[in-house]
């Protein structure tokens, strides 16, 4: 490098008499921590831009991104997999907040909680506190509908014996209908395992 260049400042942070380049005015220390403080200045005013830019890349490129995904996993597998497995073995109990919340979202859109509140936690049928479920009313679930009824007012606290007995009649009613031969002790004996 040239010494033309270079001169002796001081630095306007700290104050360091430092050899810096005329267009500098921080040393190292100090413009790193300057740096910094800008980058969280820009994404702070810039969020709901720089936002919009990742999702547009996410967009264009969707089918490129999940090949590098899909390419990642398939490298790293071993190493991903004892990852979450030790992970999971030292927080169990965040493990299971972790799969409860899930469960709650994806089958009741949140709402598991606030009906087996609101129903004071006990079977609605039969008054029991013990093996308590949460049942939709129209049966349109995350599993058998591509639009689940997750309405607070459509979900309903069951014990699992009233819950079973209840989807036992649904079946039964659906049989009738359909004039499908149908043998009692068979069907209760099914409906409650």
């Amino acid at each position: 490098m040239n010494k033309t260049f270079i001169k002796t400042m001081e630095c306007l942070n700290c104050g360091k008499t430092i050899e810096l380049m005329p267009n500098r005015k921080y040393c190292e220390d100090c413009r790193q921590t300057e740096y910094k403080k800008r980058k969280k200045v820009y994404y702070a005013t810039n969020r709901k831009h720089i936002l919009a830019r990742c999702s547009e890349y996410r967009k264009k490129n969707k089918k490129h991104i999940n090949e590098w995904h899909k390419e990642y996993y398939d490298r790293n597998k071993k190493r991903l997999l004892l990852e979450a497995k030790e992970w999971h073995e030292k927080n169990k109990d965040k493990a299971k907040r972790a799969v409860r919340k899930h469960h709650n979202l994806k089958n009741f859109g949140g709402n598991r909680e606030r009906a087996l509140e609101r129903d004071k936690y006990t079977c609605q049928i039969c008054g029991s506190g013990n093996k308590l479920m949460v049942h939709h009313i129209d049966e349109k679930s995350y599993h058998n509908s591509n639009n689940p009824n997750n309405k607070l007012s459509n979900l309903i606290t069951l014990c699992q014996p009233c819950h079973n007995s209840v989807h036992a009649a649904r079946k039964y009613e659906k049989m009738k209908t359909e004039n499908i031969n149908y043998n009692h002790k068979l069907f209760c004996r099914l409906a409650y395992e």
